[in-house]
């Protein structure tokens, strides 16, 4: 996929890379990057790639849905954009996020940070989201105070994106901005 890069930003339209934050990946539910084959972590990869380079007024103008780099299928890859000149929204099917900055722009490349990581049904192939725990069952006669409920209410945040994420302590995959600013030297 390096190679691909390179070339593109030697010879052609460039390339905009849409890199998730750290909080992002931490948002996903534990073990999905890790579940994933390697097939499903190129097109994950890929996913956050469009193969030309867009400025954000530019995003007002595109056709929805958006080509990605995962194999231009737009019925396994649905990435919808709307942009008014000053934000872009981004969703496709499973995740809905904006476009938080730029990180990098230069007219062959643009790496925008996002909120969220972007999946989609062609990215899990039809996995299904990994179920949440469930709590052990209280042993008859226990009593309330030997519950595992809390003991004081609490305040939970549900994602509803059904995604997972295996980057508490792992480095496999780092941020697709990250990596494609890495290799930039290498072009010029």
């Amino acid at each position: 996929m390096d190679a691909e890069i390179n070339t593109r930003l030697k010879k052609s339209d460039g390339i905009t890379v849409f890199a998730p934050t750290d909080s992002a990946f931490s948002n996903l539910k534990t073990g999905t990057l890790n579940s994933f084959t390697d097939q499903q972590k190129t097109a994950f990869t890929r996913f956050h790639i469009i193969l030309s380079c867009l400025t954000i007024p530019q995003f007002q103008t595109v056709t929805n849905p958006v080509h990605t780099a995962a194999d231009g299928d737009t019925v396994a890859f649905p990435l919808n954009v709307i942009g008014d000149g000053k934000q872009v929204n981004l969703t496709t099917g499973l995740v809905n996020t904006t476009v938080d900055s730029t990180v990098y722009s230069d007219g062959k490349l643009a790496v925008y940070e996002i909120g969220q990581v972007l999946l989609s049904e062609g990215v899990l192939g039809g996995q299904a989201p990994a179920p949440a725990p469930l709590l052990p069952k209280p042993a008859k006669g226990s009593s309330p105070s030997t519950s595992h409920a809390p003991s004081k209410p609490t305040t939970v945040s549900v994602d509803s994106s059904g995604a997972t994420c295996p980057f508490h302590s792992t480095t496999i995959v780092v941020s697709v901005g990250v990596a494609v600013l890495a290799a930039l030297p290498l072009c010029i």
